[in-house]
């Protein structure tokens, strides 16, 4: 390993993050490497909770600085300062999932403007307009002889599953009746075949639940008082896997076709949980939100 030059590349690095059996690996290899001659490199994520004062870290890479869109088309890899293949369902999907997931935290509309700017153009040259469903790759990528339409997972979703997920998520959070109508679309042309074999479509599994037993749960009041404070507390325990938190000003509209539209002018704070399109009676009291989930 004398002069050798290493790049790792790892998720979990001590001391950075807890110790785990990746992380720990992720130290003592470029340790011994070093200690053999070798020169090493780690990159990890910044996350939020690492200290890059304390530990003297310097970001080196900003995935924002990575301009995959070009002419408003999406590439799927960049290596040596180029853009390199037209992207796949699965890359476009991916980045939807991503809008979204932020969109949710930040409620930023940027995000959603990313998304539907996806979603449009999946539409246009991803999907199967007779069946529906859509092909794992365009309608323009000329160097492919069959064009397939897959919906079981492998070693990461498939791209019709993470996107039915994704869809219904984007959906709860909005409302929008066409976002409703992809769900729909994409239900009609594989759920027979998720039904049949089930073992092979966790995703799918997962946006089903997400879809007919998600809870989503608006807070309707100050996020700095105390009693929104002990509200989001005592959601976030609650630990559900199809849960989405909402937390609204006082008199601030929801989406039109959101289940809880119209119910945020109150006086003081209020939590609503609303399953499909039923929502609970206002609750005022945050030791009966869990109760509210059983009635």
């Amino acid at each position: 390993m004398q002069n050798k030059k290493v790049l790792i590349i790892s998720s979990e690095v001590i001391p950075y993050l807890p110790q785990t059996e990746r992380s720990i690996n992720s130290f003592k290899i470029p340790k011994s490497i070093n200690d053999a001659g070798g020169q090493t490199r780690i990159f990890m994520p910044r996350y939020g909770l690492i200290n890059e004062r304390r530990h003297q870290l310097h970001e080196v890479i900003s995935i924002a600085g990575l301009n995959l869109i070009i002419d408003d088309v999406l590439y799927h890899s960049w290596r040596e300062g180029e853009v390199r293949g037209i992207a796949m369902l699965d890359d476009h999907v991916a980045l939807i999932d991503a809008s979204i997931s932020l969109y949710a935290v930040t409620h930023d509309d940027k995000y959603l403007n990313i998304a539907d700017a996806q979603l449009s153009y999946l539409n246009k040259y991803f999907l199967d307009e007779e069946r529906g469903g859509y092909y794992l790759t365009s309608i323009n990528a000329d160097d492919v002889p069959i064009r397939m339409k897959i919906s079981n997972d492998s070693a990461t979703p498939s791209g019709n599953g993470l996107l039915f997920k994704t869809l219904v998520t984007w959906w709860r959070l909005s409302g929008r009746i066409d976002l409703k109508e992809n769900v729909s679309m994409l239900e009609k042309s594989f759920g027979k075949v998720v039904a049949e074999n089930f073992s092979s479509h966790c995703t799918w599994i997962s946006g089903f639940e997400s879809f007919y037993k998600g809870v989503d749960f608006i807070v309707v009041g100050d996020k700095k008082s105390s009693v929104v404070k002990e509200m989001v507390e005592k959601i976030n325990n609650l630990r559900l896997n199809d849960s989405i938190l909402t937390i609204i000003n006082p008199g601030d509209d929801l989406p039109e076709n959101h289940p809880a539209f119209g119910k945020t002018s109150v006086n003081q704070a209020t939590t609503y949980t609303c399953t499909g399109q039923t929502c609970s009676p206002p609750i005022l009291d945050p030791d009966k939100i869990k109760q509210s989930l059983f009635e």
